[in-house]
């Protein structure tokens, strides 16, 4: 992985290879999701070796980063969007996207870190 400049604190780009996708941690029984309420309403509890957290319909509030440390992810974070689509679908169907695609080669992830918005362009190579 390597960092590139960014342009200020709400933008950072990330270059990371994971082998196109074949090394990430979301093939089957990867992730493991256990339904709660954290928060006053329904979720899932997410864990895998990326990053656990808390999955509702609007956000994925990270519990433990995990290897998204690396990626500049704080326990804390709420990350509210994938590549436009909210984090419950965004994760996966980008994934999915860039697995029938080899052109597609960017996340970006936009999350709020003690009420600053920030986003994270991550270009998998």
């Amino acid at each position: 992985m390597r960092q590139q400049s960014g342009t200020g604190r709400d933008a950072e780009r990330y270059d990371v290879d994971f082998g196109r996708i074949g090394g990430w941690p979301f093939g089957p029984g990867a992730a493991r999701a256990r339904p709660t309420f954290s928060s006053g309403g329904p979720g899932y509890q997410i864990e895998s070796d990326l990053v656990d957290g808390i999955l509702t319909a609007d956000s994925f509030t990270v519990t433990e980063p995990k290897a998204a440390a690396a990626l500049d992810i704080a326990s804390g974070d709420r990350i509210t969007g994938i590549n436009g689509y909210p984090p419950a679908g965004g994760a996966f169907a980008n994934i999915l996207l860039m697995q029938r695609d080899p052109d597609r080669n960017m996340l970006e992830v936009l999350l709020e870190r003690d009420g600053v918005l920030m986003r994270r362009t991550i270009v998998v190579r």
